[in-house]
């Protein structure tokens, strides 16, 4: 799981969906049924009053309830890519084995990334995809 907040001050473990019914996946339960009920009654204020609502409190209230991952500290586990709207350039975690790694890097190339994990999590690659990705890092 990944640990978020909203902007209501709520934090919790968020888990993946195999794990809805969970117990322990209560507090994600109980945000998603009021954002969804939130979410109706908006589509009905549209309905009755023929207006969009999106101006009113009601939207807002949704946003406020919405998830976000917690960065700061190492609770959770950087992601090997981040989207870098400032440089407008998708970046790659400094040290893609170290899934603490909070450093990013807009220079790096998907094929060596891809033969480095490949060669971490597979073990050495066969003799002649190892020279042609030495060849290939310099």
């Amino acid at each position: 799981g990944l640990r978020v907040r909203n902007r209501n001050g709520d934090e919790w473990t968020a888990y993946g969906d195999g794990y809805y019914l969970d117990a322990k996946s209560e507090p994600s339960r109980t945000i998603l049924q009021q954002i969804m009920q939130l979410s109706a009654d908006e589509i009905y204020f549209a309905y009755q009053h023929g207006i969009d609502p999106n101006e009113g409190s009601i939207s807002e209230q949704i946003n406020n309830l919405l998830p976000q991952v917690v960065v700061e500290g190492s609770v959770n586990t950087a992601p090997l890519f981040l989207w870098d709207s400032e440089q407008q350039a998708l970046q790659c975690r400094t040290d893609i084995n170290d899934l603490y790694c909070y450093e990013w890097t807009a220079t790096w190339w998907g094929w060596t990334t891809l033969a480095e994990l490949a060669e971490y999590y597979q073990g050495p690659l066969p003799a002649k995809k190892e020279a042609l990705h030495r060849a290939l890092a310099h």
